[in-house]
């Protein structure tokens, strides 16, 4: 739930603030986010389907075909739909709705599953006769046992928030430099950066820490939003000067 709620805050609050009352340049590029990411998501499960069966399906073609869908999606997206919105703010808009809602299923979803929330559901909805009755427990385990999932809870759920937060800006982060690629006359070398950068995230991810929460993970994860957000930056500063001197040369 509070994924959902700092996905939803993050990209209203942002697009409420950067909307042109034109083109509403902030709020489109936010939705489309969204829908894209459920787009591409079908795609790459049918792509997976297809082609990745048995010795084909490791951690590594995970990692490439996840890179090829979203970022070619991405390119796409701001090469079609949102190409009039030149301005880099629309690219923070998409990339949170993209990334937030990414965000959203990887940590939300899964957040509805975990021991702590069904226990506390069954201890609320049977009360504590009859769940000491179906567990077979002592007043003293099952305090145990509530307090033991309320502790454990409450760590992974600052890292997962942690973790969310690191992915989103990820996306923010790969939302820019595709869209300088849509924009740019390199746009070959900045969506291949964006394809690799996206698979080799995803498959030291999976290799390194597979689909548990920890710190080791929350920390490499930050480390490399860092990392991906200074070569974006550098590469922003490169697109951004030779835009200016484009225009000059035009006037």
């Amino acid at each position: 739930m509070v994924s959902v709620l700092v996905h939803f805050s993050a990209g209203l609050v942002y697009a409420a603030h950067n909307v042109d009352s034109k083109k509403h340049a902030a709020y489109f590029p936010f939705i489309s986010g969204i829908v894209a990411y459920i787009l591409i998501s079908l795609v790459r499960m049918v792509v997976r389907i297809i082609f990745l069966r048995g010795v084909l399906r490791n951690h590594f073609t995970d990692g490439l075909i996840s890179g090829v869908c979203e970022e070619a999606g991405r390119f796409l997206v701001f090469r079609y739909a949102l190409y009039e919105y030149k301005d880099p703010k629309n690219a923070v808009s998409y990339g949170i709705g993209h990334g937030g809602w990414e965000m959203f299923i990887v940590y939300g979803l899964n957040g509805l599953s975990s021991p702590a929330l069904i226990t506390g559901l069954a201890y609320t909805i049977l009360g504590m006769e009859k769940y000491l009755s179906y567990g077979d427990l002592t007043y003293e385990q099952a305090n145990e046992t509530l307090s033991s999932l309320a502790e454990m809870n409450i760590g992974i759920s600052i890292m997962s928030v942690i973790d969310a937060f690191s992915g989103m800006t990820f996306h923010i982060a790969l939302s820019v430099l595709v869209f300088i690629a849509v924009h740019s006359e390199n746009w070959k070398k900045y969506l291949l950066s964006a394809v690799a950068i996206h698979t080799i995230s995803d498959f030291l991810a999976a290799q390194l820490f597979g689909s548990q929460t920890s710190i080791e993970r929350m920390i490499a994860g930050l480390c490399e939003t860092v990392g991906v957000i200074y070569f974006v930056y550098m590469v922003y500063q490169k697109y951004s000067e030779e835009n200016v001197y484009a225009d000059h040369v035009q006037q």
